[in-house]
């Protein structure tokens, strides 16, 4: 074998040994966490359905929701791009286990889910993008848009979640007006506004990506006989969460008096406020300087998960986590 085959030789076989390492960075790389939607048409209406995943060392935590029920998921497991877990729910009254199995590739999610009910089982395609929820876009949304003469044109989209539904009304130059059309498709935003004026009819269909609380995009428009496209920017103010007491039964605080040291007793836990969701309650419980715990119950006041920490909060509950820590009484959070 002369050199020059030798050398080529040496080239193409260190090529194929750098394969491998370069597509275990790209594993390294790819990562789950983050928030998952899609939709899926069941009896005439589309169910969207929301996961929730937290990856650590190949090992998934998180929530999924799907008609109003939010479950923590069991058996999470995440190896060179591909990922498990388990979710259990309830649907008329009968218990529904759903095994999740898919491939991660970029933004997306693709695989199948078996959904087992008692000794049967029914395989169901999945696909999955990365998005946001609901909750990442309710509020109040100021809208600018660039003028003709170079001045801004200013509006308003106030948005709320009625389930899993989106609700809006429209606020501009053409008066209060309901948005319509309001779509959540991944991390784009659209709805539409129509109004007459003057005997004017004006129609305008806006879509946006979001971008934490921003969004930038297109408006589409027809006023009259002309009809053009405009960019518009825009930047939102979330909705503040509810507080107070839910309606039905109010969360009790089952906790424990401390144990007494030295004769004299410990402060007992007492709940200092009560955050409420579109599906569940946050209780905080204080006992003592920093000393916080955390208990989680449905809007019925059925426990869910009583006198948890924070790191638990965080892992089990991250939607729940973020509207915490988004509101007033994260001054008493402590990582201890």
């Amino acid at each position: 074998m002369n050199s020059r085959l030798s050398a080529c030789l040496l080239m193409v076989t260190a090529l194929v040994g750098m394969v491998p390492s370069a597509s275990r960075a790209a594993d390294e790389k790819s990562d789950p966490t983050g928030t998952w939607v899609w939709s899926r048409e069941l009896e005439g209406q589309m169910n969207r359905s929301v996961l929730k995943l937290a990856n650590k060392d190949g090992k998934l935590t998180g929530t999924y929701r799907r008609g109003g029920q939010t479950v923590p998921i069991a058996n999470g497991k995440f190896e060179k791009n591909e990922l498990s877990f388990e979710a259990e729910g309830k649907f008329n009254e009968q218990k529904i286990r759903a095994k999740f199995h898919g491939k991660l590739s970029k933004d997306e999610i693709n695989g199948d889910i078996d959904i087992v009910i008692e000794d049967n089982s029914l395989p169901l395609p999945w696909t999955a993008k990365r998005g946001v929820d609901l909750d990442d876009v309710t509020g109040t949304w100021k809208l600018k848009l660039e003028g003709a003469n170079g001045n801004p044109i200013e509006s308003t989209l106030k948005l709320t979640a009625d389930g899993e539904a989106l609700k809006g009304t429209y606020t501009g130059r053409i008066g209060e007006q309901p948005a319509s059309e309001l779509k959540l498709d991944g991390n784009q935003l659209s709805w539409q506004v129509a109004a007459e004026r003057n005997g004017r009819k004006f129609k305008g269909a806006y879509k946006g990506k979001l971008e934490g609380n921003a969004i930038k995009g297109n408006l589409d428009f027809e006023l009259g006989d002309n009809r053009g496209t405009m960019e518009f920017t825009g930047e939102r103010t979330p909705a503040k969460a509810d507080a107070g007491k839910s309606e039905g039964s109010t969360p009790k605080s089952d906790a424990k008096p401390a144990e007494k040291s030295s004769g004299i007793a410990a402060p007992k836990s007492r709940a200092i406020v009560s955050l409420k969701g579109r599906d569940e309650i946050l209780t905080v419980h204080y006992a003592g300087t920093r000393k916080v715990t955390f208990s989680v119950y449905s809007l019925k006041g059925k426990p869910i998960a009583e006198h948890i920490s924070l790191k638990t909060l965080q892992a089990s509950y991250p939607a729940i986590y973020q509207a915490y820590r988004t509101s007033y009484a994260d001054a008493w959070a402590t990582k201890d």
